[in-house]
């Protein structure tokens, strides 16, 4: 049956979660005080059933209690899923419970866990996230595209512009003054005798 499945599958999903096994025990005898830590107890009628009950439970029905190489005892219904999971999503919670039912009877059906709130819930939210990322590209492309078109626009009407060359006809004419003197001896003839600088006349 297909619901004897979901008890793995409950198990991976709290794993994938936690990043920690949610049943670790070290045997099967101690794997089964993990289970009824956070479940507690089966129900009689699957006490009864098990072929091999003599492993697991007394004469009177007791889970037989081991000490684990930890030093641990494991008491049954000591600790909520909730614990386990470390976790306060009510709807994940209620969930892996689903899918952790003794009964097998009584254990949710793959077609009630798609219909189940927190599958609902996160596609929900799937979509909504999808939406979200498909308007973002869209309005990305359309930005993208008016940019593009407004560049290729300018670039159609606008005029270039001219670089007036300087004309090659055009020379810079300098004169080159020999300030050097032909005579040391020399005297500028602006200067009278006495030593007074006369302007020139022009």
């Amino acid at each position: 049956m297909l619901k004897d499945y979901f008890v793995p599958a409950g198990c991976i999903l709290a794993e994938l979660y936690t990043g920690y096994p949610l049943f670790p025990g070290e045997n099967e005898v101690e794997q089964l005080a993990c289970l009824m830590e956070v479940l507690g107890p089966p129900p009689d009628e699957i006490i009864a059933a098990a072929t091999r009950r003599r492993l697991f439970f007394d004469s009177r029905g007791n889970p037989r209690c081991i000490t684990n190489t930890k030093g641990r005892k494991r008491k049954p219904g000591s600790k909520n899923l909730a614990i386990a999971l470390r976790c306060n999503d009510q709807l994940f919670i209620d969930f892996i419970s689903r899918c952790l039912e003794w009964n097998p009877k009584r254990r949710m059906t793959p077609e009630e866990a798609l219909r189940h709130e927190w599958i609902q819930s996160a596609s929900s939210t799937h979509r909504t996230n999808d939406l979200r990322h498909s308007q973002s590209e869209a309005s990305v492309s359309h930005d993208s595209f008016s940019h593009s078109s407004s560049r290729t626009s300018g670039s159609s009407f606008s005029r270039p512009h001219k670089c007036a060359a300087p004309k090659t006809s055009d020379k810079i004419k300098a004169k080159i003054v020999d300030t050097r003197p032909n005579d040391s001896t020399s005297v500028d003839s602006n200067l009278n005798d006495s030593g007074t600088f006369l302007p020139p006349i022009l």
